[in-house]
């Protein structure tokens, strides 16, 4: 059994969010991220399943920044934020990485994952780890997409990748 790579994408141009199609169905995902900002405005980024943008989403997390402790939980959310206590600072870079669970319909899908990154209105580097679920357990997932609240810019990176255990 290895990761198996499902796509992989490097902006050419802005984009508002990558949205990478999975064409058979995982145990568990794995995305990792190398965000670009503009030099627009300060980016909070997020994570979206089978375009699914309805209230369907938790997320728990805990941050550091300088000796600066903290945490926070949101239910009901239309997404799993993976950068978000602060924001990446505007023309900065952050990076994140995730695993994914969900072996089944029937089934939430749990996400675990960290973040660093440059960030606006707090000491940087400012590293986040976070937990999530998506609540919907009738479905596989078909589809994942990674949300800026405005614009990645060039040269933002996105991986994703499986791991079946069948």
């Amino acid at each position: 059994m290895s990761w198996e790579k499902i796509d992989y994408e490097v902006l050419a141009a802005p984009a508002a969010s990558i949205s990478i199609s999975v064409p058979t169905p995982y145990d568990f995902y794995r995305i990792t991220a190398y965000i670009v900002n503009d030099a627009g405005s300060a980016e909070v980024v997020s994570v979206r399943f089978n375009a699914d943008s309805g209230a369907n989403y938790s997320r728990q997390r805990v941050s550091a920044n300088d000796t600066f402790i903290a945490g926070a939980r949101a239910t009901g959310a239309t997404e799993i934020q993976v950068i978000g206590l602060g924001s990446v600072e505007v023309s900065k870079t952050g990076a994140f990485s995730a695993i994914v669970a969900k072996p089944a319909a029937g089934v939430k899908a749990q996400i675990v994952g960290q973040s660093g990154y440059d960030a606006t209105a707090v000491a940087s580097p400012l590293l986040e780890l976070f937990g999530g679920e998506w609540n919907n357990t009738a479905d596989e997932v078909t589809a994942v997409a990674v949300v800026a609240t405005t614009n990645f810019d060039t040269g933002s990176s996105f991986l994703l990748e499986g791991l079946s255990l069948s």
